[in-house]
């Protein structure tokens, strides 16, 4: 069975790796290491595997595959708007996306095969901005941001899209949701205290704490497979 990796692009930011002394429970002691300058290119020696990523070479963002053996790009998505924010599902055979639709104040989340096949919205009503879904480690839920309340918060569903949760209820923007591999936490990043810093959560929005204080804001945080550690763009 090949690899399957996540690529995401990000302009003029920097990448910081954190070490957690827990990831129950996570501390602020710790001082994040900085492990990159100015991520605004990504070149990388792959391992045989696969790879999905956005981009706009076409003047549109469209979702494409970069397998080890192709000589060129797999175009999975032909959106009339942005498609962006692929993520691969547990076992491979899924890719969940955000993709504006033909209302230009409309983002939704939907799913795909790994071929681009099996076009589906991942629920019926998705209003105003939905993005960033990320899986469970079981592939039976996906959490996402979305400002359908006014301000941005973390929704829960399952991928059926039948029964959806917010998770956050609060009055900050609450956004870029990623599990914990243990699947018993949800780090997500949060302007409640001023700033954008990272916090966790249980899988049913409760016991949230902070885990660092981004005075610069920080985005995206992404435990690693061990849980151990956290990398972040800030």
């Amino acid at each position: 069975m090949q690899t399957k990796f996540n690529l995401t692009f990000y302009l003029v930011s920097s990448l910081f790796l954190l070490v957690l002394s827990s990831c129950t429970q996570p501390q602020t002691t710790i001082t994040p290491t900085q492990i990159t300058q100015k991520v605004d290119e990504v070149q990388s020696q792959l391992p045989i595997g696969e790879l999905i990523f956005h981009s706009n070479s076409t003047g549109v963002y469209q979702i494409y595959l970069q397998t080890a053996s192709a000589e060129s790009l797999i175009p999975l998505t032909s959106s009339p708007g942005s498609a962006v924010e692929p993520s691969w599902s547990p076992d491979g055979s899924t890719i969940a996306f955000a993709a504006y639709t033909s209302n230009s104040t409309n983002i939704k989340i939907y799913l795909m095969d790994e071929d681009g096949s099996n076009l589906r919205p991942l629920a019926a009503d998705q209003p105003r901005l939905n993005w960033r879904p990320a899986w469970n480690p079981d592939g039976t839920m996906i959490v996402f941001q979305t400002n359908r309340d006014g301000n941005f918060e973390i929704y829960r569903t399952g991928i059926d899209g039948i029964q959806t949760i917010n998770l956050t209820k609060n009055p900050a923007n609450d956004a870029d949701p990623n599990y914990s591999p243990d699947s018993e936490h949800i780090y997500f990043i949060s302007d409640r205290d001023g700033s954008s810093d990272i916090y966790t959560m249980k899988l049913d929005g409760t016991d949230v704490s902070k885990v660092l204080e981004c005075p610069q804001g920080c985005a995206i945080p992404k435990p690693s497979p061990q849980g151990n550690e956290i990398v972040f763009v800030s």
